[in-house]
């Protein structure tokens, strides 16, 4: 439930920032901005190749704060289950996400 509410809280958030940096479906009316197509306004192409690049990120993000927090834990207490299991965690999280520890141009 809280990670569908932030996932449509941050569609809506790049709604707006997407259509302040790339308007699209408005009119100007007195010098100002003024929508008037609210389908183009959510369907604008620069939506979706910013939102689903947002929303990758913070899930990347997030598997590193975890993974982190494992790590951490493991350190403090020597080798504790729980902090090898919630790095564990965060690094399967994250590579589902599709971030790779490394490129496949390091060696």
């Amino acid at each position: 439930m809280v990670a569908l509410g932030t996932t449509l809280s941050a569609f809506w958030i790049m709604v707006n920032n997407s259509w302040m940096q790339a308007p699209v479906g408005y009119v100007i009316q007195n010098g100002m901005f003024v929508p008037n197509d609210w389908l183009k306004i959510i369907f604008s192409p620069v939506l979706w190749v910013r939102f689903p690049h947002m929303l990758l990120a913070s899930y990347i993000t997030g598997a590193f704060c975890v993974a982190a927090t494992g790590g951490v834990v493991r350190a403090a207490r020597g080798v504790h289950r729980g902090g090898a299991h919630h790095a564990a965690h965060g690094l399967v999280s994250r590579r589902r996400a599709g971030c790779p520890l490394r490129s496949s141009s390091d060696t």
